[in-house]
């Protein structure tokens, strides 16, 4: 029997979607760990060399370039394998507690300096873009030439859908001081 398009259609993203569930997951939670912490929570510290403005830019370009690095590292695929991913993911509600942690506690020694807050952003972002792409070649060395189109829709749908959670979350540590 012959499928139609749309039986044919369901047939394939549910496929993929079998293949890739578990990183689909992962990548959905990897976006709402680190939207929930930043830009907010993460940018209530102000970095004491530099003026309140200049904080903020340098906070976001600290988390954007080691975010970049992050990405660029996952190419390296022999360094990882999809349980290391998974609990690299899984550690980083670590730096999250430290963050609001960090937000509430004004005096601490050593965790509470400011190359402590920025080596903290940065090993954040570079977590996140390396889990980030990962995940990605991850998923793609999981599905068939044919399928990586709709496997890229579906991490994007995950990554996205991540953000958004993430993000309307962390209003939940609007107040927070």
């Amino acid at each position: 029997k012959k499928l139609s398009v749309v039986e044919a259609g369901a047939s394939k993203t549910l496929r993929v979607f079998k293949k890739i569930y578990p990183n689909l997951i992962h990548i959905f939670l990897n976006y709402i760990i680190t939207f929930m912490i930043f830009p907010g929570v993460s940018l209530e510290r102000q970095i004491s060399f530099v003026n309140l403005s200049w904080s903020v830019v340098l906070l976001v370009t600290i988390f954007n370039i080691f975010d970049t690095v992050g990405k660029s590292l996952a190419n390296k695929r022999s360094w990882y394998n999809k349980h290391f991913i998974f609990a690299m993911i899984w550690l980083r509600f670590i730096p999250f507690g430290l963050f609001l942690w960090l937000t509430l506690v004004k005096e601490f020694p050593v965790i509470t300096t400011d190359y402590f807050h920025l080596i903290l952003i940065g090993w954040f972002a570079l977590t996140n873009g390396f889990c980030t792409g990962a995940l990605f070649v991850l998923s793609q060395e999981k599905t068939e030439a044919d399928e990586h189109e709709m496997m890229g829709f579906m991490m994007v749908f995950g990554l996205n859908t991540g953000i958004v959670i993430g993000t309307f979350l962390a209003l939940t540590f609007k107040n927070i001081k």
